[in-house]
């Protein structure tokens, strides 16, 4: 006996109505959703939801329903939240922090809530990752919650740690290292012509005594190649000047 495989069903793309009427389907059925104002359209596989839900936890309930039906290749999701129940923000933020204190594995501590029209942002620093997810799910679900930011950062204690030593070792290393560029760095010598060291003639003037005594008994050609007459009183001074600015 021959066993045939039919696979032309499970090959044929779905068309836009067949995903239409299960994501349809799909919203009517799931039991977090009770909204009755919700659209849907669909062109090419991506789903648009549109209309309003009742809260940001049937927001993303919605959009969570869309994508389990099959043929769905990206959903947009437009609901725009409508509490039934208006709240202020100092209402919503204590009863955030109520609800992070209420579970057990949340450190509630080391989370910050801020509220601002409704969406609720979370800063701080837990060491696990599930932390930061439960954290977040906990204020989704609190009545007049427009949306929710999460600004958490999952940090394991034992990470913390290797960051801090790696830190302290890097920062010893340049220390150390910026200590010993300073004892090999020589002492800058001062730039002229005019470089005296503890009171004594440099060797430019101590050269130029010695040639310029004998010449000044008489006539000699100028240091410039032209002729003149250096007198007995010619002073060392200006001949250094002269050589300097003529080099």
């Amino acid at each position: 006996m021959a066993l045939t495989i039919d696979t032309e069903t499970s090959t044929t793309p779905r068309t836009d109505e067949q995903i239409r009427n299960d994501v349809n389907f799909e919203l009517k059925w799931d039991p977090k959703i009770s909204s009755p104002d919700i659209a849907i359209a669909v062109k090419d596989g991506v789903v648009t939801l549109s209309g309003y839900a009742n809260s940001y936890y049937e927001k993303e309930a919605a959009e969570k329903a869309a994508k389990r039906v099959y043929g769905v290749r990206a959903v947009a999701n437009d609901l725009q939240v409508r509490p039934l129940i208006k709240r202020t923000d100092p209402e919503i933020a204590r009863e955030a922090v109520q609800e992070l204190q209420s579970h057990v594995t949340i450190p509630s501590d080391k989370i910050k809530a801020s509220v601002s029209n409704g969406w609720v942002t979370l800063d701080g620093t837990v060491e696990w990752q599930y932390q930061k997810a439960l954290a977040e799910s906990a204020v989704k679900k609190l009545r007049g919650v427009t949306g929710s930011k999460m600004h958490c950062a999952a940090a394991p204690k034992w990470m913390l740690a290797a960051l801090a030593s790696k830190y302290r070792a890097a920062k010893r290393n340049c220390l150390e290292a910026s200590a010993r560029g300073r004892k090999k760095r020589k002492p800058k010598e001062p730039r002229g012509p005019r470089l005296e060291s503890r009171g004594s003639k440099t060797i430019l003037s101590s050269l130029l005594e010695m040639i310029l005594r004998p010449l000044s008994r008489g006539p000699s050609i100028g240091l410039d190649g032209s002729r003149d007459v250096l007198s007995s009183g010619f002073e060392l001074k200006r001949a250094e000047h002269f050589i300097w600015q003529k080099q």
